[in-house]
C-alpha cells in the first residue's frame, strides 16, 4: 500500500519534470509539449508558424536522441529481466510459471522492439515534414 502511495506521488511529479525539461531544450511552454507530441504520434501535419515549427523540431531532435541513446542499455535489461525471471522459475521447479513467463517475455519483447521502434520512425517522419 506504502509503495503505492509513494509511486502514485513520484509519477506525476517525474512526468511534469520531464516536461518542463523538454520545454526548455525546445524552447516552448511546458504545458505545449503534450500537444506537439500528440501531432507527432498521429502524424499529424507540421504547424505553419516557423517559430513553432523550430520548437516542434528542437522536441523531435530531443526525443530521437534520448531514444536512441537509452536504446544500448534498456532492451538488455529488459531482456534479462524478462527472460532471467522464467529461468528462475525453471529453475526452481514450476514448468508451469517458467512457461507462462516465458511466453510473457517473448510478447513483451516483441511490443517493445514493435513500439521503439515505431516511435522511432514516426520522429523521423515529423522530421522530415518539418525540413519539407
Amino acid at each position: 500500500m506504502f509503495g503505492a502511495l509513494a509511486m502514485a506521488a513520484w509519477v506525476p511529479w517525474l512526468v511534469q519534470r520531464l516536461r518542463r525539461k523538454e520545454a526548455t531544450a525546445s524552447g516552448t511552454e511546458p504545458e505545449d509539449v503534450p500537444g506537439m507530441e500528440r501531432q507527432i504520434l498521429k502524424g499529424e501535419a507540421p504547424p505553419e508558424d516557423p517559430a513553432r515549427r523550430r520548437e516542434m523540431a528542437a522536441l523531435v531532435d530531443s526525443r530521437q536522441r534520448r531514444l536512441r541513446r537509452n536504446r544500448w542499455w534498456a532492451f538488455p535489461i529488459l531482456t534479462i529481466t524478462s527472460f532471467g525471471t522464467a529461468i528462475l522459475w525453471f529453475t526452481a521447479g514450476s514448468v508451469t510459471a517458467g512457461g507462462w513467463m516465458l511466453a510473457f517475455a517473448v510478447v513483451f519483447m516483441a511490443w517493445m522492439t514493435w513500439f521503439h521502434l515505431r516511435f522511432d520512425r514516426r520522429l523521423t517522419q515529423m522530421r522530415h515534414r518539418l525540413r519539407n
